[in-house]
């Protein structure tokens, strides 16, 4: 029963994901760790893009489907050492503990193409993505928020300039 309660505390029901309470925790601890051991840490902030409109056009278990696709994905396109967690609604977070150059887009390749079976309809879907670095004396939230602003960026970029990396995701 104890270990019914610790993954309900945990895990996001819908997605088998971490939630944001735990992913916020794991957060601390690698900041800490990244301030010990002087290494990397990186954290991406993605979101699913038309959500709404595939819960319009094709019903909310369609979307919940885009949702489990998208994070099983996700967990297959990350290290055992990373985290992915699902902060709610149609938004995810990845620490990249000690990501080396290029380890965030080496993720992006393994998570497309993004599509699910409506019936006998496929549905492609894609998503946004932001990231940023961990800086000295940081705090958790500040962090989360950098990255909250490169994904925001990246969403208005984008809607002005597609960018090629995403082409080939």
């Amino acid at each position: 029963r104890a270990e019914e309660f610790l993954k309900l505390a945990i895990l996001d029901p819908l997605t088998g994901l971490h939630n944001r309470r735990f992913a916020e925790e794991r957060l601390a601890a690698d900041i800490a760790r990244a301030q010990r051991n002087r290494v990397s840490l990186t954290v991406v902030m993605l979101d699913l893009d038309g959500l709404k409109s595939i819960n319009d056009r094709h019903g909310h278990a369609a979307g919940d489907a885009a949702l489990k696709t998208f994070a099983e994905r996700l967990m297959g396109a990350t290290r055992g050492s990373d985290l992915a967690a699902r902060l709610g609604g149609d938004e995810f977070v990845v620490l990249l503990p000690d990501c080396k150059e290029g380890g965030v887009l080496r993720v992006f390749d393994r998570l497309t193409p993004l599509k699910i079976e409506v019936g006998e309809e496929n549905i492609s879907f894609s998503y946004s993505a932001g990231w940023t670095d961990y800086q000295t004396g940081e705090k958790p939230a500040q962090l989360l928020q950098r990255a909250d602003h490169a994904l925001y960026a990246e969403k208005q970029n984008r809607k002005k300039h597609p960018h090629p990396w995403l082409e080939t995701i």
